[in-house]
């Protein structure tokens, strides 16, 4: 029992950014489909002058052109929303927190997207509990988080700060590559278009549940999300770690798998016209969550330890002293702490 109790109390004393990440991302996931449920209802409500009886019914197949229009016009919404929140963010986090982390450190730009998260909440409760209040207010709050850092200045804060903090012996090292250069840029490209389609998914896949053939409502969807993410969360925690120390499977077959599972499961949500199909996803795509990980991991092999920041910058938007020979090995992050992301 003692034994037992001093491991707990050792890895709590190693316990850092992870709290703080892990309450962040679940308000996200929280916030995120909920926010475009109001955009939908919101533009339906303005849309047919306040209506309930159109808006509560527009998964039948009499209302398809009313449908039709909502969908058109809450997509436009949403693209304005992505907008509002990125084009802020990357100004904020390129010319003011970066640079300004590197100087003070990362607990303070840490600090700002919290603040600036809670504020997005704020107003959105404000629209969705004022029926008489434009949608347009709605960007207020995205504007706000976006220059804040949002979801972009956290995770450059807290990959920079993990880099920082991590000693040797919690890190793995491999060799160099001559063709660093090719190699990071390949893997920046790979990464990139991962988080284009899975943007994207997330932008449209409310939409697409509720057209008629699906029929959704925001609670099956809720239900469908939640457990998306929880398949994919417990596959990183669990099967991610098993296959890279126990069966030495390198970052590359990890990326590999995980690359299959999501454009299977993009090919199967794509094609599905009845819900029982939509319930294969997650399956399918449970290993969805091992590019990210290890993309990152590997990236941070390519790199000097004093190079992190600029990386860290720049890999989350999509969210170098060169070695003296080939021989040189370069210290990486340990694959768990890309499992963050």
């Amino acid at each position: 029992m003692g034994a037992f109790c001093n491991q707990v109390t050792g890895m709590l004393r190693q316990t850092t950014v992870e709290p703080i990440l892990f309450l962040y991302m679940f308000a996200t996931f929280l916030e995120f489909p909920v926010s475009q449920d109001l955009i939908y209802t919101r533009v339906c409500l303005e849309k047919f002058s306040n209506s309930t009886y159109i808006c509560d019914n527009l998964g039948n197949n009499t209302l398809k052109e009313e449908g039709d229009v909502v969908q058109k016009e809450a997509s436009s919404w949403i693209m304005y929303n992505n907008v509002a929140y990125t084009v802020p963010a990357v100004i904020s986090v390129t010319l003011f927190l970066g640079p300004w982390g590197d100087r003070l450190g990362r607990k303070i730009p840490m600090m700002l997207t919290i603040i600036g998260n809670m504020l997005l909440t704020v107003c959105n409760l404000i629209v969705s509990s004022h029926t008489d209040i434009s949608i347009k207010y709605i960007l207020i709050g995205k504007v706000i988080n976006g220059m804040t850092g949002g979801f972009i200045g956290l995770m450059m804060s807290v990959y920079s700060y993990i880099g920082h903090i991590s000693s040797s012996k919690n890190r793995t090292s491999r060799r160099r590559p001559p063709n660093v250069v090719v190699y990071l840029f390949l893997e920046v490209f790979v990464l990139v278009i991962l988080m284009i389609c899975t943007s994207g998914e997330n932008d449209i896949l409310l939409l697409y549940t509720k057209l008629p053939q699906f029929n959704w409502s925001q609670m099956r969807y809720g239900f469908f999300k939640a457990g998306e993410n929880f398949g994919r969360g417990l596959a990183v925690l669990t099967l991610l770690p098993v296959l890279r120390y126990k069966f030495n499977t390198r970052d590359s077959i990890l990326i590999l798998f995980g690359l299959v599972s999501k454009a299977t499961g993009l090919l199967l949500l794509g094609l599905a016209t009845q819900t029982w199909q939509l319930y294969l996803v997650p399956v399918i795509s449970v290993l969805q969550g091992f590019p990210s990980a290890g993309l990152r991991s590997s990236m941070s092999g390519l790199v000097d330890t004093t190079e992190q920041d600029p990386r860290a910058n720049y890999t989350t938007f999509q969210e170098q002293d060169e070695p003296d020979n080939t021989e040189q090995t370069e210290q990486i992050q340990n694959t768990s702490q890309g499992m963050l992301h």
